[in-house]
Protein backbone atom coordinates (compact mmCIF):
# COMPACT_ATOMS: atom_id res chain seq x y z
CA UNK A 1 0.00 0.00 0.00
CA UNK A 2 2.91 2.39 0.74
CA UNK A 3 4.18 1.87 -2.81
CA UNK A 4 0.80 2.66 -4.35
CA UNK A 5 0.25 5.77 -2.22
CA UNK A 6 3.76 6.98 -2.99
CA UNK A 7 3.26 6.40 -6.71
CA UNK A 8 -0.07 8.25 -6.66
CA UNK A 9 1.51 11.22 -4.90
CA UNK A 10 4.32 11.38 -7.45
CA UNK A 11 1.86 11.25 -10.34
CA UNK A 12 -0.27 13.96 -8.74
CA UNK A 13 2.81 16.17 -8.30
CA UNK A 14 3.61 15.75 -11.99
CA UNK A 15 0.07 16.75 -12.99
CA UNK A 16 0.03 19.73 -10.62
CA UNK A 17 3.21 21.00 -12.29
CA UNK A 18 0.95 22.12 -15.17
CA UNK A 19 -0.63 24.66 -12.79
CA UNK A 20 2.46 26.00 -11.02
CA UNK A 21 3.39 29.69 -11.43
CA UNK A 22 5.33 30.19 -14.64
CA UNK A 23 3.81 27.17 -16.40
CA UNK A 24 2.93 28.18 -19.97
CA UNK A 25 -0.29 26.85 -21.44
CA UNK A 26 -0.88 26.51 -25.17
CA UNK A 27 -3.85 25.23 -27.14
CA UNK A 28 -2.49 21.69 -26.95
CA UNK A 29 -1.79 21.81 -23.18
CA UNK A 30 -5.24 20.65 -21.92
CA UNK A 31 -5.15 17.66 -24.26
CA UNK A 32 -1.61 16.83 -23.14
CA UNK A 33 -2.69 17.09 -19.49
CA UNK A 34 -5.65 14.75 -20.03
CA UNK A 35 -3.48 12.29 -21.95
CA UNK A 36 -0.93 12.30 -19.12
CA UNK A 37 -3.64 11.85 -16.47
CA UNK A 38 -5.08 8.88 -18.39
CA UNK A 39 -1.61 7.33 -18.70
CA UNK A 40 -1.01 7.73 -14.95
CA UNK A 41 -4.41 6.17 -14.17
CA UNK A 42 -3.58 3.15 -16.34
CA UNK A 43 -0.11 2.83 -14.82
CA UNK A 44 -1.47 3.06 -11.25
CA UNK A 45 -4.12 0.44 -11.98
CA UNK A 46 -1.50 -1.85 -13.52
CA UNK A 47 0.80 -1.38 -10.50
CA UNK A 48 -2.11 -2.14 -8.16
CA UNK A 49 -2.54 -5.48 -9.91
CA UNK A 50 1.20 -6.28 -9.96
CA UNK A 51 1.89 -5.31 -6.33
CA UNK A 52 -1.18 -7.23 -5.16
CA UNK A 53 -0.04 -10.30 -7.08
CA UNK A 54 3.46 -9.97 -5.58
CA UNK A 55 2.02 -9.75 -2.07
CA UNK A 56 0.17 -13.03 -2.60
CA UNK A 57 2.87 -14.91 -4.51
CA UNK A 58 5.68 -13.99 -2.10
CA UNK A 59 3.69 -14.06 1.14
CA UNK A 60 5.96 -16.79 2.53
CA UNK A 61 9.16 -14.82 1.92
CA UNK A 62 9.06 -12.99 5.26
CA UNK A 63 12.62 -11.68 5.16
CA UNK A 64 12.18 -10.39 1.63
CA UNK A 65 8.88 -8.73 2.55
CA UNK A 66 10.49 -7.09 5.60
CA UNK A 67 13.23 -5.59 3.42
CA UNK A 68 10.68 -4.37 0.89
CA UNK A 69 8.62 -2.71 3.62
CA UNK A 70 11.74 -1.02 5.01
CA UNK A 71 12.67 0.25 1.55
CA UNK A 72 9.31 1.78 0.92
CA UNK A 73 9.23 3.52 4.28
CA UNK A 74 12.33 5.33 2.98
CA UNK A 75 10.73 6.05 -0.37
CA UNK A 76 7.24 7.07 0.68
CA UNK A 77 7.98 10.73 -0.04
CA UNK A 78 9.95 11.77 -1.94
CA UNK A 79 9.64 8.47 -3.74
CA UNK A 80 12.17 6.82 -6.01
CA UNK A 81 10.71 8.35 -9.18
CA UNK A 82 11.05 11.87 -7.80
CA UNK A 83 14.58 11.19 -6.50
CA UNK A 84 15.64 9.95 -9.93
CA UNK A 85 14.33 13.17 -11.49
CA UNK A 86 15.59 15.65 -8.89
CA UNK A 87 19.03 14.15 -8.29
CA UNK A 88 19.31 13.20 -11.94
CA UNK A 89 19.18 16.86 -12.95
CA UNK A 90 22.43 17.38 -11.04
CA UNK A 91 24.29 14.89 -13.23
CA UNK A 92 22.42 14.98 -16.54
CA UNK A 93 21.14 17.72 -18.80
CA UNK A 94 17.32 18.01 -18.96
CA UNK A 95 17.30 16.63 -22.51
CA UNK A 96 19.29 13.54 -21.44
CA UNK A 97 17.57 12.99 -18.09
CA UNK A 98 15.74 9.95 -19.49
CA UNK A 99 19.01 8.07 -18.98
CA UNK A 100 18.28 8.12 -15.24
CA UNK A 101 14.52 7.61 -15.49
CA UNK A 102 13.54 5.19 -12.75
CA UNK A 103 11.85 1.90 -13.56
CA UNK A 104 11.48 -1.21 -11.43
CA UNK A 105 11.75 -4.91 -12.12
CA UNK A 106 9.06 -6.91 -10.35
CA UNK A 107 9.96 -9.88 -8.20
CA UNK A 108 8.29 -12.05 -10.83
CA UNK A 109 10.73 -10.62 -13.36
CA UNK A 110 13.94 -11.00 -11.38
CA UNK A 111 12.91 -14.49 -10.20
CA UNK A 112 12.34 -15.63 -13.79
CA UNK A 113 15.57 -13.99 -14.98
CA UNK A 114 17.76 -15.63 -12.35
CA UNK A 115 16.15 -18.98 -13.09
CA UNK A 116 16.77 -18.50 -16.84
CA UNK A 117 20.52 -17.90 -16.34
CA UNK A 118 20.73 -20.78 -13.85
CA UNK A 119 21.91 -18.60 -10.97
CA UNK A 120 23.60 -20.43 -8.09
CA UNK A 121 24.57 -19.34 -4.56
CA UNK A 122 28.23 -19.20 -5.59
CA UNK A 123 27.53 -16.52 -8.22
CA UNK A 124 28.44 -12.85 -7.75
CA UNK A 125 25.50 -10.69 -8.86
CA UNK A 126 25.89 -7.08 -10.04
CA UNK A 127 23.03 -4.69 -10.75
CA UNK A 128 24.29 -1.74 -12.81
CA UNK A 129 21.95 1.15 -12.05
CA UNK A 130 20.36 -0.60 -9.09
CA UNK A 131 17.95 2.15 -7.98
CA UNK A 132 16.32 1.13 -4.69
CA UNK A 133 18.21 -2.17 -4.79
CA UNK A 134 15.23 -4.54 -4.92
CA UNK A 135 17.02 -6.83 -7.38
CA UNK A 136 20.14 -6.83 -5.21
CA UNK A 137 18.18 -7.79 -2.11
CA UNK A 138 16.30 -10.48 -4.03
CA UNK A 139 19.52 -12.01 -5.38
CA UNK A 140 20.97 -12.18 -1.88
CA UNK A 141 17.94 -13.24 0.14
CA UNK A 142 16.14 -15.54 -2.32
CA UNK A 143 19.16 -16.62 -4.40
CA UNK A 144 21.78 -16.84 -1.65
CA UNK A 145 24.47 -15.18 -3.78
CA UNK A 146 26.78 -12.29 -2.99
CA UNK A 147 25.26 -9.18 -4.52
CA UNK A 148 26.45 -5.68 -5.45
CA UNK A 149 24.29 -2.69 -6.40
CA UNK A 150 25.86 0.20 -8.30
CA UNK A 151 24.15 3.54 -8.82
CA UNK A 152 25.16 7.10 -9.61
CA UNK A 153 22.62 8.68 -7.24
CA UNK A 154 23.64 9.06 -3.61
CA UNK A 155 20.18 8.62 -2.07
CA UNK A 156 19.67 5.19 -3.64
CA UNK A 157 23.03 3.98 -2.36
CA UNK A 158 22.56 5.43 1.14
CA UNK A 159 19.04 4.02 1.55
CA UNK A 160 20.19 0.63 0.26
CA UNK A 161 23.02 0.51 2.78
CA UNK A 162 20.74 1.64 5.61
CA UNK A 163 18.13 -0.99 4.74
CA UNK A 164 20.72 -3.78 4.57
CA UNK A 165 22.07 -2.76 7.98
CA UNK A 166 18.65 -2.33 9.61
CA UNK A 167 17.38 -5.68 8.31
CA UNK A 168 20.60 -7.58 9.04
CA UNK A 169 21.29 -8.56 5.43
CA UNK A 170 24.95 -9.44 4.98
CA UNK A 171 26.76 -10.41 1.77
CA UNK A 172 25.42 -7.32 0.03
CA UNK A 173 27.12 -4.07 -1.02
CA UNK A 174 25.98 -0.78 -2.52
CA UNK A 175 28.38 1.50 -4.38
CA UNK A 176 27.90 5.08 -5.55
CA UNK A 177 29.81 4.87 -8.79
CA UNK A 178 29.74 5.57 -12.51
CA UNK A 179 28.73 2.19 -13.93
CA UNK A 180 31.04 2.73 -16.89
CA UNK A 181 33.96 2.66 -14.42
CA UNK A 182 32.80 -0.32 -12.35
CA UNK A 183 35.24 -3.28 -12.39
CA UNK A 184 33.41 -6.43 -13.49
CA UNK A 185 36.23 -8.96 -13.67
CA UNK A 186 34.80 -10.94 -10.73
CA UNK A 187 31.12 -10.71 -11.69
CA UNK A 188 29.35 -13.84 -12.89
CA UNK A 189 25.85 -12.34 -13.37
CA UNK A 190 25.22 -8.74 -14.43
CA UNK A 191 21.79 -7.12 -14.58
CA UNK A 192 21.29 -4.09 -16.84
CA UNK A 193 18.15 -2.02 -17.38
CA UNK A 194 18.94 -1.29 -21.02
CA UNK A 195 15.88 0.86 -21.78
CA UNK A 196 17.74 4.10 -21.08
CA UNK A 197 20.89 3.50 -23.11
CA UNK A 198 21.29 5.45 -26.35
CA UNK A 199 23.81 5.71 -29.20
CA UNK A 200 26.20 7.57 -26.90
CA UNK A 201 26.04 5.37 -23.82
CA UNK A 202 25.52 1.88 -25.26
CA UNK A 203 29.11 1.63 -26.63
CA UNK A 204 30.40 2.56 -23.16
CA UNK A 205 28.32 -0.22 -21.63
CA UNK A 206 29.56 -2.72 -24.21
CA UNK A 207 33.17 -1.72 -23.46
CA UNK A 208 32.62 -2.19 -19.73
CA UNK A 209 31.00 -5.61 -20.22
CA UNK A 210 34.07 -6.72 -22.17
CA UNK A 211 35.76 -7.08 -18.76
CA UNK A 212 33.48 -9.96 -17.86
CA UNK A 213 35.08 -13.40 -17.53
CA UNK A 214 34.15 -16.11 -20.01
CA UNK A 215 30.93 -17.80 -18.95
CA UNK A 216 29.50 -14.77 -17.16
CA UNK A 217 25.81 -14.13 -17.84
CA UNK A 218 24.23 -10.78 -18.64
CA UNK A 219 20.54 -10.01 -18.16
CA UNK A 220 19.19 -6.95 -20.01
CA UNK A 221 15.74 -5.43 -20.22
CA UNK A 222 14.02 -4.18 -23.37
CA UNK A 223 16.85 -4.94 -25.83
CA UNK A 224 19.82 -7.28 -26.24
CA UNK A 225 23.34 -5.93 -25.69
CA UNK A 226 25.08 -5.52 -29.11
CA UNK A 227 28.45 -6.95 -28.12
CA UNK A 228 30.40 -9.50 -30.19
CA UNK A 229 31.45 -11.14 -26.91
CA UNK A 230 27.89 -11.65 -25.70
CA UNK A 231 25.81 -14.43 -27.22
CA UNK A 232 22.06 -14.14 -26.75
CA UNK A 233 20.83 -17.39 -25.23
CA UNK A 234 17.15 -16.57 -24.78
CA UNK A 235 14.47 -14.00 -24.12
CA UNK A 236 11.01 -13.73 -22.60
CA UNK A 237 8.35 -11.14 -21.82
CA UNK A 238 8.01 -10.26 -18.15
CA UNK A 239 6.22 -7.66 -15.98
CA UNK A 240 7.98 -4.43 -14.95
CA UNK A 241 6.74 -1.25 -13.28
CA UNK A 242 6.28 0.33 -16.72
CA UNK A 243 4.43 -2.63 -18.21
CA UNK A 244 5.25 -5.95 -19.88
CA UNK A 245 8.60 -5.86 -21.66
CA UNK A 246 11.31 -8.15 -22.99
CA UNK A 247 14.12 -9.64 -20.91
CA UNK A 248 17.20 -10.88 -22.80
CA UNK A 249 19.82 -13.37 -21.61
CA UNK A 250 23.44 -13.47 -22.77
CA UNK A 251 26.60 -15.41 -22.03
CA UNK A 252 30.15 -14.07 -22.37
CA UNK A 253 32.29 -16.04 -24.83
Amino acid sequence: MLKLLSLARFQLDCLLAYFKPGARWQLSTPLRLLRQAFYYFCNWSYCLFIYSAEALAFAGQKRLKAVDKALYRHYFYPNQFWIALSEGLKVERPETLYRLTYGETTWFGIRAALKAVQAKPEDLFYDLGCGTGRNVFYARIAGGMQAVGVDLLKSFVNYGQQTASACGVDGIEFKQQDIFKTPLQQASIVYVTANCYDAETMPKLVERLNDLPTGARVISTHRPIPSPRLEVTGSQRLPFSWGVDWMYYHIAR
